[in-house]
């Protein structure tokens, strides 16, 4: 991955010599166009969920992430017990990272940006598979990291520093927040602690160690001799990492031998899950959902799934014409098959078709069948 879209990074340069697809692969080799990224940002709505000191918030009906921090702040103007309710279910877009500050590598931006994956295991939402190609990712990379950090010597790399930085990392307490045993929690410090696998490929050496060294919050500061960071850097970089396991993605459940209702559909996924996104306007301050009146980059496509006439009525294609969320995908109902394809992206199993729902958790098997089994039924109300 990190090859082709090196590769494909050239290409939209303008430049496809093989040495030079050798050659960006450096994490500072991508410069795309900043005033293009920006541009790209605002029009992309990425300040739905990022916040970023240059660039505009978004009005209230597309602050996503407001709006639930909001809802948990007990500060929204919604009735009590519509927050109540919202409260207990909404997980997701409460903590996320700001983008004013960082000092990530752009090469690994811009491949993020292509192919994401979970970064951060204790956030229900990973980044969406956004409607962008290589020159996109790098102009959005450059944007977001405009400057080369200073070059600084090479991490040790010798078996005394890395044992050293090991232990300082325990008895410091970086794994109370850099551990898996924090999922699901709503705490910000622990929500928004990365896995530190992904370290080596995020950062440079020089930016490992100066973010030990001078973090942003809610990471502390937990050291501060430089000695000390250089060794936790080294730790991070140079000790192996175990493989990371590629999930096969289960058959599907079996068909229900009982009847299952719109009603039970609309109960246990369309409203749990995908309202948020393809709902009636006129239910959010004419705001419908990127997958109705459009945002994120995606064109409006008019699927309105808040009731049965706006599910039947579908949505609109990259033609502009309406058609069924029903058509089937290599024999595959589409309703039924971008859900499963978001289970499968979870497991490392990315597909042309984007998952849905966009960056949220999967839809669970059994919600799946649910819905199987409505449509083999002929989708009563």
């Amino acid at each position: 991955m990190r090859r082709a879209l090196a590769c494909a990074l050239v290409v939209a340069a303008g430049c496809t010599t093989e040495p030079a697809a050798v050659a960006i692969a450096s994490r500072w080799a991508v410069r795309g166009d900043a005033v293009r990224g920006r541009a790209l940002f605002e029009s992309m709505e990425c300040t739905r969920c990022h916040e970023h000191p240059d660039v505009e918030p978004p009005p209230a009906a597309r602050d996503c992430t407001g709006c639930h921090r909001a809802i948990h702040a007990g500060t929204h103007d919604a009735p009590a017990a519509a927050i109540a309710r919202w409260s207990a279910r909404i997980t997701s877009l409460v903590h996320v990272p700001a983008l004013g500050r960082s000092r990530l590598s752009r090469e690994w931006i811009a491949r993020f940006l292509i192919e994401p994956h979970d970064v951060r295991p204790a956030l229900a939402a990973t980044m969406p598979r956004l409607p962008i190609d290589a020159r996109d990712a790098a102009d959005l990379a450059t944007f977001l990291v405009p400057d080369e950090p200073p070059d600084g010597a090479p991490l040790p790399r010798d078996a005394e520093t890395i044992a050293r930085g090991r232990a300082l990392f325990e008895t410091r307490g970086c794994a109370s927040c850099h551990a898996p045993s924090s999922i699901g929690t709503l705490d910000p410090a622990l929500a928004l602690a990365p896995d530190l696998r992904w370290t080596r490929e995020r950062m440079t050496d020089r930016a490992i160690v100066d973010w030990i060294l001078d973090p942003s919050p809610p990471m502390p500061r937990l050291v501060a001799a430089r000695e000390d960071a250089v060794a936790i850097a080294a730790y991070l970089v140079a000790s192996p990492l175990d493989p990371i396991e590629i999930v096969t993605p289960a058959d599907p459940l079996p068909l229900l031998d009982r009847a299952v209702s719109f009603t039970e559909v609309r109960d246990r996924v369309l409203r749990r899950t995908c309202w948020h996104c393809h709902s009636d306007a006129g239910l959010a301050l004419g705001e419908g959902g990127p997958g109705n009146t459009g945002g994120f980059g995606f064109a409006a496509r008019r699927l309105d799934l808040s009731d049965y006439e706006g599910v039947m009525s579908g949505s609109l294609d990259d033609a502009g014409e309406r058609r069924s969320i029903f058509r089937e995908i290599d024999g595959v109902p589409l309703l039924v098959a971008v859900l499963e394809a978001r289970a499968s992206e979870e497991r490392g199993h990315a597909s042309e078709l984007r998952g849905m729902p966009l960056g949220l958790p999967a839809v669970s098997p059994e919600d799946i069948q649910i819905v199987r089994s409505w449509i083999a039924q002929g989708r009563p109300q």
